[in-house]
């Protein structure tokens, strides 16, 4: 429900920009400005900046939908630029995060480069994923461990039950070999 949300805001952006954000009315501004999860208490004219900024990082700069929409906590006090709240944004993500954007969303000029980008990316996500099922194996390895002594000592708590209760019937055993004496 969120990605079409999110592809949603991507078509409306092409529309917008097709059309001219000039051409749009206040209602259709603010509108706009609530859909993107920005401020609507502003002038018309900083609305229109805001939506403008919007669609130029959104279709010319091809900044994800989903960090646009992150990057207005650090928008609403108004104090920062559009540019620098997309980069504060991903300053606060955690680098895989930041990784998978920069690899998966932000285009490259050259398509060498992306594709050799996109590669490393891959031998990097393959590494982590060795390291997780390495992890996996040894963790079951001493859970089979902590399993097998856990049987041993149940096996010999049984072993030493079985001969108390042997010697129990040796010793009844000799009580009543006695009283036949």
């Amino acid at each position: 429900m969120l990605r079409k949300r999110l592809q949603w805001i991507k078509k409306d952006d092409k529309l917008i920009q097709g059309e001219g954000v000039e051409s749009l009315s206040e209602a259709e501004l603010r509108q706009g400005c609530r859909e993107r999860g920005m401020l609507g208490v502003l002038s018309v004219e900083e609305i229109r900046q805001q939506l403008q900024d919007w669609i130029d990082l959104s279709l010319n700069h091809r900044v994800p939908s989903s960090l646009l929409i992150l990057s207005r906590a650090f928008i609403v006090s108004g104090k920062l630029k559009p540019e620098d709240a997309v980069r504060a944004t991903l300053s606060s993500l955690p680098d895989e995060v930041v990784d998978t954007i920069f690899v998966t969303a932000l285009p490259s000029e050259d398509p060498v480069s992306e594709r050799r980008r996109k590669l490393e990316y891959l031998k990097m996500q393959e590494e982590l994923i060795k390291e997780e099922e390495e992890k996996e194996k040894e963790e079951l390895e001493r859970m089979k461990e902590s399993k097998a002594r856990e049987a041993k000592e149940q096996a010999r708590a049984r072993s030493l039950e079985k001969r108390e209760h042997l010697c129990e019937i040796s010793r009844a055993l000799a009580v009543l070999a006695s009283a036949y004496i």
